[in-house]
């Protein structure tokens, strides 16, 4: 957890005021999660790179809400139901995994805004765009996983409108066309790029698997 200070005297309080929150909200839920924010550990520039919900709002997908992996608490009974993190997701969602998974199992996820912890981001453009490439994966395995619950992938004539949507904003436009922060465009440019490989490779696979079976 990474707290908005890095004195020691006051990162203890922090932490005790955050598990607190997150303890007490877990009197209620089966599984509790807090929100971010990205401006104490970050230079005004790269505080602009990564949008985040406001601390009352949860982390919303087109499926589930998700708990952020960095302030989340779940109960030992729900350890024994749905399993722990899967390691699998190296470039991340693996939050999102288990939360979906704690309600797909009709277990409640909550969300505290007291639980706030401070969020470092990437400070370089091709270190934004390296994560957003093991986001867009990793969204892609995780909604693939989730599929029959319900999950969706976004049809490719989204991605296409989202990527062009990019394109139009890209950075080194006039400010006056309002491009996107450099990291941010990287980010998204890199997610595109990464949940396209796994989405190819899987229909790669399928088409395969279909003319093999034609040929039996």
């Amino acid at each position: 957890m990474e707290t908005s200070s890095s004195s020691p005297t006051r990162t203890m309080p922090c932490i005790r005021i955050r598990l607190t929150a997150l303890a007490r909200a877990a009197e209620t839920y089966d599984a509790v999660g807090g929100p971010i924010e990205v401006q104490t550990l970050n230079s005004p520039e790269v505080a602009t790179w990564r949008v985040v919900p406001a601390p009352d709002d949860r982390f919303e997908t087109t499926y589930l809400p998700y708990a952020h992996g960095n302030n989340f608490g779940m109960w030992r009974h729900v350890v024994d139901r749905v399993g722990t993190f899967d390691e699998s997701f190296l470039g991340g969602g693996e939050d999102a995994d288990i939360s979906w998974r704690i309600q797909e199992a009709g277990l409640s996820l909550g969300h505290t805004p007291d639980a706030l912890v401070a969020y470092r981001l990437r400070t370089t453009v091709r270190a934004a765009f390296h994560q957003g490439v093991g986001y867009g994966r990793s969204a892609w395995e995780v909604t693939h996983k989730h599929e029959q619950n319900g999950a969706r992938q976004p049809h490719l004539r989204e991605m296409a409108l989202f990527a062009y949507g990019l394109a139009l904003r890209n950075p080194w436009l006039p400010k006056r066309l309002s491009p996107l922060p450099k990291g941010m465009w990287a980010m998204s440019m890199g997610s595109v790029y990464g949940s396209l490989s796994p989405r190819m490779r899987h229909a790669l696979t399928n088409f395969r698997l279909s003319r093999r079976a034609q040929g039996q």
